[in-house]
């Protein structure tokens, strides 16, 4: 079994939606079974068992920092392989500047 996951937007930042693709493959080409638990950066965790998982823009918004995801695959014969992968989430910020003319400064 060929497993993993990848996700995108790359970087994220708080506010976005990250779109996690599970990219397992199986070399007997039976359907997979895939088991997701995303530990938030407050230590609640979101788990799901679509092929697939999204990490809301709801859930991050104000909430930069280590999302820790990780993934359990399992065949019609029951062997499975895990894989965890770390997405950071950005915080979002502004630096202003003003450029004033020389007889100002």
């Amino acid at each position: 079994m060929f497993f993993g996951s990848d996700w995108l937007p790359k970087p994220a930042f708080e506010g976005d939606d990250v779109k996690i693709t599970n990219t397992s493959t199986n070399p007997d080409n039976n359907m997979l079974t895939s088991q997701w638990n995303i530990e938030f950066p407050d230590g609640t965790v979101k788990s799901g068992s679509s092929t697939d998982m999204t990490i809301s823009g709801a859930d991050t918004v104000n909430h930069p920092g280590a999302y820790v995801v990780t993934l359990t695959v399992t065949d019609p014969k029951g062997a499975t392989d895990t894989i965890t992968k770390t997405i950071q989430i950005g915080e979002l910020g502004i630096t202003g500047i003003v450029t004033h003319t020389e007889d100002w400064e």
